[in-house]
């Protein structure tokens, strides 16, 4: 027989478990010290950020734009929203070449900028990166990827005549003469001067490329009665008048190519050309 006291004990720890659901069951008390999910974030420390901005801004004013964007990227640790941040990464990365950065932080300058006009300059300055960046590309000799850069430039300002312009060369560069000279077409249009010679030229090399001599031909002529003349533009001409069975038009052409070329391999191609019309002619020399 238990005792009573010793009955009451365990009675009493018997309803208390109860009542709790075990031990292993137990509530776990809320944390007082965290706060609700939704409670308002504390406010960057604006002061701080634009001192590190306009320090950023000193150190790039003096050269050193190594400084300059660690001090960025500690204002946008402070603020990843911060616009005028993102807006000074982007321009210094631009000094120091790293214009697919440099891009992406125009992007993010235009996402945060507090009004539409800001916006449209933040996308003009990615453009200008991107820009930069498939200049870059096309000079390793990296076309595709030059023409990627310029099509993306071209999705933040679809009228920028620098991109169109770099996008037709990629394209002409890749072999992609139909594209290219719809390009070079709406080029020659929108231009003008020698920006609108090259134009013309160009689409008379697609022309020609494509195997529409009867097309490049004239244009090819009109750039030498502008006086757009260069060994190349009387080569070609040469070759499309050949072609349409004009030797003699052509072997002149040739012939002029041949005394305004620069480089000797050329001037050889051109030599050799000669020689060919001239037999094909029956003449000697």
């Amino acid at each position: 027989m238990i005792p009573r006291p010793f009955l009451c004990i365990a009675l009493a720890s018997s309803v208390l478990l109860a009542g709790c659901g075990g031990a292993g069951n137990a509530p776990v008390p809320a944390n007082e010290t965290t706060p609700p999910a939704n409670a308002p974030q504390p406010a960057p420390d604006q002061a701080r950020i634009d001192e590190l901005v306009r320090q950023a801004g000193e150190a790039s004013a003096g050269g050193d734009n190594t400084a300059a964007a660690d001090l960025l990227d500690a204002a946008l640790a402070l603020d990843p929203r911060s616009g005028k941040a993102w807006a000074w990464r982007g321009k210094v990365l631009a000094k120091l070449g790293r214009n697919a950065e440099a891009r992406d932080a125009h992007r993010k300058a235009a996402e945060f900028a507090p009004a539409a006009d800001l916006k449209q300059e933040q996308l003009a300055w990615a453009a200008r990166a991107a820009l930069a960046a498939g200049k870059e590309a096309a000079g390793r000799g990296e076309h595709d990827k030059a023409r990627q850069w310029y099509e993306e430039g071209l999705a933040d300002a679809p009228g920028d005549a620098a991109l169109r312009t770099g996008l037709a060369h990629a394209l002409h560069a890749t072999g992609k003469y139909d594209e290219a000279l719809a390009l070079f077409r709406a080029l020659s249009e929108s231009s003008s001067g020698t920006q609108r010679q090259d134009a013309v030229y160009f689409s008379a090399d697609c022309l020609m490329r494509l195997g529409r001599c009867k097309e490049a031909e004239p244009l090819f002529s009109s750039l030498l009665a502008e006086n757009y003349i260069t060994a190349e533009v009387y080569a070609f001409r040469g070759f499309c008048r050949n072609a349409l069975g004009n030797p003699r038009g052509a072997l002149q052409d040739y012939e002029q190519a041949e005394r305004l070329a620069a480089d000797t391999t050329r001037r050889a191609e051109y030599a050799d050309a000669v020689r060919q019309l001239r037999a094909a002619l029956g003449e000697g020399g």
